[in-house]
């Protein structure tokens, strides 16, 4: 097993031993030499373990050893003729046949009381304790060994991130065996045979000294916090008895911070979606609405899928390569393409087919020229920011919960929650790199052209009269009028009888034109929607625990690493913003 840090064996062993001192501050009224302390209460006396023998002994079957200790009162001076009573505590394995020369002592001038502790003839491990009136308990931790004694000194060495400060002790624990590290906590520390050690702080080492060679040991660290007194970092190793000679064995531990927790928030991130405008152009997805923005927008619109309806080219786009028969008279009688995509209203010195469908769908209720340029600029906007309003909640040390509700697309609240989308839901891991919080990546169906789209009908369309947005197309030919006549009559008859041919000329295309328009007009949010989970967060922001409780007391401003799956399986990658503020209990 490799263990953290350095291991070096000594060739000697050195019988070393930290005295443990306990001093309780309490308000009794302790007789036999109580001092009164700095608050008014009283100080109780102080029962210490000298060195040596020290609180940690090893000893061979039938040895012989002095336990001495010092009664002192609260303000440090010894207790002289005092009775000190002591005992034998071996709990369910017994003492091994161990003997303590006497149950009493009384403390000499200096305070001092010693028995002598003979060790049976078989290994065991069992305590001595030592008791005084009104002073807390001291005790000595014994191990009876035929194998010989090591002396085990472990430095803990803190790989966390937190200020010194914080740190207000370290407390360290030996058991006997290779224990599962998962189940020593400390915040509950399960009991050991083995007396207990602490530091200030991190830099210096503990020792336990006469721990019987060549059995294994598991050894544990925990810092405890200054303001909340939680054991906010926690190390833990195990020690084969292979590893632990007659000799002095120095083990490194290494002592992590532990997970934080996060705490339920509410969330608003910002998503920064320009690349959308760049792939629709791209691929040219903008050019209805762009064409729509056009003087005769509306009626150039209508002739280019018009006439691709009556082409046999495989595609209804509204792009004709080499038009033949009919679609070839009607393109003839065009207005010339000017490099800005529109078409001129004048074509041989009286209007263009352009201008004259322009003119009959203007007859009816669909938007017109200015108002249909006003609309392609506030489209084009809603690929900026897009807000949305989500909630993380806690699950565990390490993970966390994501739920998206809405999204604010051009002042318009979109529900999430209430959607169809399935995937608005996903579990995430939390990670504390320093002082940066990172949350893993987690994915959505996030239907954010959906949401963009739905954003843009709510708003600019509904104010401009269209109250459908998925039947723009149709709203925009059957807005068409000519005396008596609706819709693709009217269409039909005006555009005949522009290019010269007879009514009927476009009747059978019409419909399909209406129909391919409706699609044509909503793919540019529809591009952003892929068919599985679409969406993709990870995040980021700076993160600190100031009172010590294990949970997330304060995140700054984050940021989102996005990637957006599209309609036709290809991704691509932005960036978003986020803030948090910590839900109420």
């Amino acid at each position: 097993m490799m263990l953290p840090g350095k291991l070096r064996i000594g060739a000697t062993r050195a019988l070393f031993s930290t005295a443990v001192a306990t001093a309780i501050a309490g308000l009794c009224a302790c007789g036999g030499g109580g001092q009164a302390g700095s608050d008014g209460g009283v100080l109780p006396p102080t029962l210490e373990v000298l060195t040596p023998p020290g609180d940690s002994i090893g000893l061979a079957p039938g040895d012989t050893v002095t336990l001495r200790v010092r009664l002192s009162r609260g303000d440090g001076t010894p207790i002289a003729d005092a009775p000190v009573s002591f005992g034998l505590d071996g709990g369910a394995d017994g003492t091994g046949g161990a003997t303590l020369a006497a149950a009493t002592a009384a403390t000499d001038g200096g305070g001092v009381a010693q028995v002598d502790l003979t060790a049976g003839p078989v290994r065991v491990d069992f305590q001595v304790t030592a008791d005084a009136p009104d002073a807390p308990r001291a005790l000595f931790y014994v191990s009876v060994s035929a194998d010989g004694f090591a002396d085990l000194a472990v430095m803990p060495r803190y790989r966390g991130v937190r200020a010194m400060p914080e740190i207000q002790r370290i407390e360290l624990r030996a058991y006997r065996g290779l224990i599962d590290c998962a189940t020593i906590s400390g915040d509950a520390p399960p009991p050991s045979p083995m007396a207990p050690r602490s530091l200030a702080g991190f830099g210096g080492a503990v020792v336990w000294p006469g721990l019987p060679a060549g059995e294994p040991y598991t050894i544990a660290a925990w810092a405890d916090h200054a303001v909340s007194g939680k054991a906010v970092a926690i190390g833990c190793a195990g020690v084969p008895g292979a590893q632990v000679p007659i000799g002095r064995l120095e083990l490194a531990l290494g002592v992590d911070d532990r997970p934080l927790a996060l705490p339920a928030a509410v969330v608003t991130s910002h998503l920064d979606l320009s690349i959308a405008a760049g792939i629709e152009s791209l691929a040219g997805i903008d050019r209805p609405w762009r064409t729509l923005a056009c003087p005769s927008g509306a009626g150039q619109l209508a002739l280019d899928w018009l006439i691709d309806a009556q082409s046999a080219d495989g595609a209804l786009d509204g792009t004709v390569a080499y038009p033949m028969g009919t679609a070839a008279t009607l393109t003839a009688r065009r207005g010339a393409l000017g490099a800005d995509g529109c078409r001129a209203a004048i074509q041989g010195g009286e209007p263009s087919l352009d201008a004259i469908a322009e003119a009959a769908i203007a007859r009816g209720p669909f938007p017109g020229a200015v108002a249909r340029a006003a609309l392609e600029v506030q489209r084009r906007g809603l690929f900026g920011d897009v807000a949305i309003g989500s909630t993380l909640a806690p699950l565990a040390a390490g993970s966390a919960h994501h739920h998206l509700v809405a999204a604010t697309i051009g002042g318009e609240d979109v529900a999430l929650t209430t959607s169809a989308r399935p995937v608005i839901d996903a579990d995430l891991a939390v990670a504390q790199i320093g002082t940066d919080l990172a949350l893993g990546t987690h994915a959505f169906t996030g239907r954010l052209g959906a949401a963009i789209g739905d954003g843009f009908a709510r708003g600019p369309l509904h104010d401009a009269g269209l109250m459908v947005a998925g039947s723009l197309g149709a709203a925009l030919v059957d807005a068409a009028r000519d005396g008596n006549l609706t819709g693709c009559a009217a269409l039909d008859h005006d555009v005949c009888a522009g290019a010269g041919l007879a009514d009927g000329c476009v009747a059978l295309a019409c419909p399909a034109t209406a129909a391919a328009l409706d699609g044509a007009l909503t793919a540019w949010w529809r591009q952003l929607d892929g068919d599985g989970l679409d969406l993709a967060l990870a995040g980021h922001a700076s993160a600190m625990d100031a009172n010590g409780d294990l949970v997330l007391d304060a995140i700054g401003d984050g940021r989102w690493d996005v990637t957006l799956t599209l309609a036709d399986g290809s991704s691509a990658a932005t960036t978003g913003t986020w803030s948090s503020a910590i839900a109420p209990p």
